[in-house]
């Protein structure tokens, strides 16, 4: 460009040549005396000292970024990569890199911004986490079955986990490997760019609780990490070097800083948006097996959703155990909450050399402008897979519907954008529903169920939703259980497997209990709730408080299960000298001076769906007064949910070397007596079964004389049995066909498009 000069006032030189990224405008003002040089020349050396560049007329034409996509910076001596992604009207920022002692890979910082230049944006951090805290790459408590060094204490390892157990002291992990990929390509220097989808692949060495003295890694972590439409996905693979038992993987972790003055709710559980604690968590997995999330709001910081994905390998919970919850909060004094892959002790996990399990999982961190009105929440199909999609049934409403093995008996269907129209969506009609599994719906308001857009729908409360085929009111036909005492133990396999057969998918809870006495069976039911009085009027702040109970006593036959005792949540179990309340999570002592109800959770779970029961033989045995038999039976069949009446009362049999005159046998005729006055067709008379000539044709079996005669006296026939007071394998068999035909008999389940009832 020649020297271009003025003899007086401002002028502008515009720098605009072809291949330049930027287009410069340089005003000069020839009024204004030089110190030395020319005006302006194209001479470096001579540059006129009076040039402005205004920033006003300062564009950048081929670099400035759209919002679309992550911007992406990497740093080489950190492997930090940072990753800025719109979110509504805000911008998010994420960090990713090694940290902790052990240096493993993982989530470091999260930041918010108005929109704008991501490189002079005045970031706030939502969560900082750079020099600790586990988050997506998590530690495990593994142990070496072979050659270790004696120690049994519950450790983690890897992760931020020194051998101290916390995040001071050796290293317990080693990376052997860590890779950044904006759109699939590795970067492993200095960089900056923008990219659609960014991955971090790598894997880890982690050593186990009880080999940290001797330096000796024991599991392999494989990681890989994705993030595409402001979406975090985590897959881990644990891998096992050596004969190893697994005791405790938390699962896709979070720290709660900066939503923890808000709000949360759990996602895949009926219930309402709570204020922020993490002295919380979902429940027994018998009783919430489909709790795949969480979501927390805060009014400045917007929504944080982390979850696992309950319908891959692991994260279906095969190895969490039955009374553990899917997810938990750390407590009074960590704030974390953890999704569970495996919890032990009652689920137990061995691998040998070689054997893996995996599970995947995920975060979204985004604005509340991100909200759509009307929803609590609305989550990407595309970071839940096949968790999440729309179905239509014939005659339903619009349903959003949270699955679990019903993509097993249908076309996968696509996963639309949520935002799309519902009249753009390909909904699936005409589907047969067979009971798979749990299936969680979410109703629309009908009078918008042609609203063009999902914001225009009105969420209502989450109910149960059915088709115009209905021809019966029914109960949830997947839950049921059984109560009752030795009887109902013995048969319970067979009655879990008649029901199976039955209604496909049923979850058959196994309440028996050997030698349980009513008292029991109906505290644990919830029926009656266990009347509580605590060891000086206080529940202590961790672990274990003695407890008195007032209606029932303490033996050997009760079973621990889970509740809420003056607003807290734990477990009751006891000796054979008392009984004991162990807190779920620590907290604060809580004053209890009075007499409080154990809340079951059970059988408020339980009590929607088909029950037996089977109780009162041990206290007729005990010569327990008939009235208070007979009463505690009652009170447990109106437990459950008259409105649907899917109970069953089993009546007792006599035992075969019961005398002819003896107050067991005039009891038995009471109790069964007064339940077919009062349950008609609900109840089954087994007795009345065992003693006839029906007993010999479902046993398969040919009576003796001394059957014959004991049949004759009332009494239970030897064959069939395996003592005086229970029935064997062949009895219990004839027991559950004899049930089975009962059942079949109400007709309960002759529609076979029986769908679940509104309630």
């Amino acid at each position: 460009m020649p020297s271009h000069c003025a003899n007086a006032g401002k002028q502008t030189v515009v720098l605009d040549k072809s291949g330049l990224t930027k287009k410069v405008y340089i005003v000069k003002d020839a009024d204004l005396p030089l110190s030395s040089g020319s005006y302006l020349e194209t001479n470096p050396a001579q540059v006129g000292l009076t040039s402005v560049i205004h920033t006003s007329k300062y564009s950048d034409r081929k670099g400035i970024w759209n919002y679309e996509g992550y911007k992406w910076n990497y740093q080489a001596s950190t492997k930090t990569a940072i990753l800025v992604y719109r979110s509504g009207n805000e911008l998010r920022r994420i960090d990713i890199g090694p940290k902790g002692v052990n240096g493993i890979p993982d989530l470091k910082a999260v930041f918010r911004a108005p929109l704008g230049d991501p490189e002079n944006a005045d970031w706030i951090a939502i969560i900082d986490a750079s020099t600790g805290g586990d988050i997506a790459t998590p530690p495990i408590c593994n142990f070496a079955l072979a050659n270790e060094n004696g120690s049994t204490a519950l450790t983690y390892t890897g992760g931020n986990h020194a051998d101290s157990g916390g995040a001071w002291g050796n290293p317990t992990a080693r990376n052997i490997s860590f890779s950044f990929l904006p759109d699939g390509k590795q970067v492993t220097s200095d960089g900056s760019g923008v990219a659609t989808k960014v991955y971090f692949s790598f894997f880890n060495r982690v050593q186990a609780a009880n080999t940290t003295t001797l330096n000796r890694e024991t599991m392999e972590q494989r990681g890989l990490y994705q993030f595409e439409s402001g979406v975090f996905l985590t897959h881990i693979i644990w891998i096992a070097l050596e004969l190893v038992r697994v005791v405790t993987d938390n699962g896709p972790q979070v720290i709660t800083t900066g939503f923890r003055h808000g709000t949360f709710k759990y996602l895949g559980k009926k219930n309402t948006r709570s204020a922020f604690t993490s002295e919380t968590n979902s429940g027994a997995k018998i009783l919430f097996p489909d709790v795949w999330g969480m979501s927390f709001k805060d009014a400045t910081n917007g929504e944080l959703i982390v979850w696992m994905d309950r319908d891959y390998e692991a994260g279906d919970g095969r190895y969490v155990g039955t009374m553990r919850p899917m997810i938990k909060g750390g407590g009074a004094f960590n704030t974390k909450f953890y999704n569970a892959a495996v919890s032990i002790p009652d689920a137990e996990l061995i691998l040998h050399a070689g054997d893996s399990y995996e599970w995947r999982g995920g975060y979204i961190y985004r604005s509340e402008q991100q909200e759509v009105t009307g929803f609590d929440n609305v989550v990407p199909n595309s970071c839940l897979q096949s968790a999440l999609r729309f179905l239509k049934f014939e005659g339903a409403d619009n349903l959003l519907v949270r699955k679990k093995s019903l993509v097993s008996q249908i076309d996968d269907p696509p996963a639309p954008d949520l935002f799309q129209h519902i009249s753009s969506i390909q909904f699936f009609k005409n589907i047969s529903m067979k009971w798979t599994n749990l299936l969680h719906f979410i109703g629309f308001d009908p009078s918008v169920r042609k609203a063009s857009n999902l914001k225009d729908a009105k969420l209502l409360e989450p109910t149960y939703l059915s088709g115009k085929e209905i021809v019966r009111e029914c109960a949830d036909p997947l839950l049921v259980s059984g109560w009752g005492s030795s009887s109902m133990w013995l048969a319970r396999q067979k009655f879990a497997d008649m029901f199976a057969e039955m209604i496909p998918g049923s979850i058959f809870f196994k309440g028996g209990s050997s030698g349980a006495f009513t008292d029991e069976i109906a505290g644990r039911l919830g029926s009656i709730p266990l009347l509580v009085k605590v060891e000086r009027s206080k529940i202590v702040k961790s672990g274990a408080t003695r407890i008195f109970v007032s209606n029932c006593q303490p033996r050997a036959s009760f079973k621990p299960f889970t509740g809420t005792l003056n607003g807290i949540q734990g477990t009751i179990s006891c000796t054979t000298s008392g009984f004991i309340f162990t807190r779920e999570t620590s907290g604060n002592t809580v004053f209890s001076p009075d007499e409080y109800p154990f809340i079951s959770e059970l059988g408020n779970f339980f009590k929607n769906g088909i029950m037996l029961l089977w109780m009162g033989k041990n206290d007729i045995t005990q010569g327990w007064p008939v009235e208070e038999i007979i009463a505690r039976t009652d009170a447990s069949f109106d437990f459950h949910n008259l409105r649907h009446a899917r109970c069953l009362v089993m009546g007792h049999f006599i035992d075969s070397n019961t005398p002819d005159i003896d107050r067991r046998r005039d009891a038995i005729y009471q109790v069964n007596a007064a339940h077919e006055s009062r349950y008609a067709q609900l109840f089954v008379d087994i007795q009345r079964f065992l003693t006839s000539p029906e007993w010999w044709a479902y046993t398969g079996l040919t009576p003796t004389q001394e059957d014959l005669e004991l049949q004759a006296r009332g009494n239970k026939p030897y064959s069939g049995s395996q003592d005086a007071g229970h029935l064997n394998d062949i009895g219990s068999a004839a027991v559950t066909s004899f049930l089975k035909d009962h059942i079949q008999s109400l007709g309960w389940f002759d529609d076979v498009q029986t769908r679940r009832k509104d309630h």
